[in-house]
């Protein structure tokens, strides 16, 4: 175990839940090749990765060519992306108006800030640690502040009416310091929104297995966690909920006031149970799909691997008969992985030498994106996915 603490009740007492990685070396070469390990704390119930990665690794990651930046209407479409914004507004706009100072924490590439904008709230700003995050969103108007939000936000203290946390604080490692950073950016009497994938939700969730223990996501919640962020930060809870994202995945949400009083944070199992059932559910689910391939021996080519698509390749494939392993990202390529007793090096598409095997398409996220790149490079290939 390493010197990681619950950063909601402070507890220092661990319990082991399963081993996520061996090592995230797919994150960037600075990451420690050590394991990590899904975990809980015995006096909340927070599950976190326990891990000897710090902030300090995940800010370079971000801030590296490693992260690919998406954007939602190229992920989810038009139409269903503006319903989801519409959604997400619904839930503060009574606490607003069109003069309210609003950021979008760790906001992106600023899909949901020009949505805003676009909406009469012209005084929505984004913040991101990411300087190709912000030169995307200043391509969009949106104005982007470049700075750690876990770190020193003391030029922005008591500004902001609104803050919005729309799935960033799972990525923090320091999400007690994120927490309490917003806190302080808020004017007295302003409002904190978080949302986040929900936990209690995830064997449900019709994608890849293992989608929702991608090595960005740290921590893991549920509504019972969210109360306890309230009761440990001194934070009122307005109101809180679950949905169904945009037509992908179950989350919850939480609106907070900056005027609350610390209370006694209480244990609560079910997330833990939650996440043990998806790790068992995941592999049950892949089963039949990888058999198939083990008894066929069809030739495939791998496509996607990243902090999303890690654990697929941990043992999962070991009896397939893989030709290749592909990712456009130019900072993966190189990269080796031994699968069963075969090295592999992930290559660039325009490498692929079969142009009969069946490409698997591995992610959930760039599900869509992937399939698109396959048609536009004229593939004739046979292409199928985790789905």
């Amino acid at each position: 175990m390493t010197d990681k603490y619950c950063r909601i009740c402070g507890c220092r007492e661990k319990k082991e839940l399963f081993n996520l990685s061996s090592g995230l070396k797919l994150m960037g070469g600075h990451f420690p090749d050590s394991p990590s390990v899904i975990t809980e704390c015995p006096n909340c119930g927070l599950v976190y990765v326990d891990t000897e990665a710090n902030q300090n690794d995940f800010n370079k990651y971000y801030s590296s060519p490693n992260s690919n930046p998406f954007g939602y209407y190229e992920l989810y479409g038009e139409k269903n992306t503006n319903k989801y914004f519409s959604d997400i507004l619904s839930r503060f706009n009574d606490k607003i108006t069109e003069h309210s100072e609003i950021l979008d924490f760790a906001g992106g590439s600023g899909d949901f800030v020009k949505f805003l904008i676009e909406k009469g709230y012209k005084n929505a700003k984004n913040l991101e640690i990411s300087e190709k995050c912000k030169e995307i969103a200043l391509k969009k108007g949106v104005d982007t502040i470049l700075v750690d939000g876990s770190g020193d936000v003391s030029s922005y203290e008591n500004q902001y009416d609104l803050i919005t946390m729309i799935h960033s604080l799972e990525h923090f490692c320091d999400i007690d310091k994120v927490i309490s950073n917003s806190k302080k950016m808020l004017k007295n009497n302003g409002f904190l929104y978080i949302e986040i994938p929900d936990a209690s939700k995830y064997s449900d969730t019709n994608s890849v297995p293992y989608t929702m223990f991608t090595y960005e996501h740290l921590y893991h919640f549920t509504l019972h966690t969210l109360e306890n962020i309230g009761n440990a930060f001194g934070l009122k809870l307005v109101k809180k909920g679950q949905f169904f994202k945009a037509e992908s995945y179950d989350v919850i949400y939480a609106l907070y006031q900056n005027e609350g009083v610390k209370g006694t944070v209480q244990y609560n199992s079910d997330c833990a149970i939650s996440v043990i059932n998806y790790n068992e559910n995941s592999a049950k689910r892949l089963r039949p799909f990888i058999k198939m391939y083990e008894e066929t021996q069809e030739p495939i080519i791998l496509w996607g691997i990243g902090a999303s698509t890690a654990l697929l390749l941990n043992k999962t494939f070991d009896k397939c008969n893989i030709l290749q392993l592909i990712d456009r990202n130019k900072t993966r390529q190189g990269l080796k992985y031994k699968i069963g007793n075969k090295d592999y090096f992930v290559e660039d598409p325009s490498c692929i030498t079969d142009k009969k095997a069946t490409i698997v398409v591995l992610p959930y996220w760039y599900n869509e994106s992937i399939r698109r790149q396959i048609q536009e490079m004229g593939l004739k290939n046979p292409v199928k996915g985790l789905m």
